[in-house]
């Protein structure tokens, strides 16, 4: 039986916290097998959400400046 590399999704938004994972050989409640949700107390934040510009959040946890929506800025 192969075992899946499950991640704590504590918000429920389908993402995980890379940093609380376990590995199991069935999926279990409140884990997914997909990682890099950045804050895992605000469903509203993934990866792939869609970013609101100039709020000072990181919706899609991109990591990117979220006071540069044309991307011109050279951080």
């Amino acid at each position: 039986i192969d075992m899946l590399l499950m991640y704590q999704d504590g918000d429920g938004d389908g993402y995980g916290n890379e940093s609380s994972s376990m590995e199991s050989c069935e999926q279990l409640d409140g884990y997914v097998d997909i990682a890099g949700d950045c804050n895992d107390e605000d469903a509203n934040i993934y990866p792939d959400a869609e970013e609101i510009f100039y709020d000072g959040i990181d919706q899609d946890c991109s990591g990117n400046n979220d006071f540069d929506q044309d991307g011109d800025l050279p951080f």
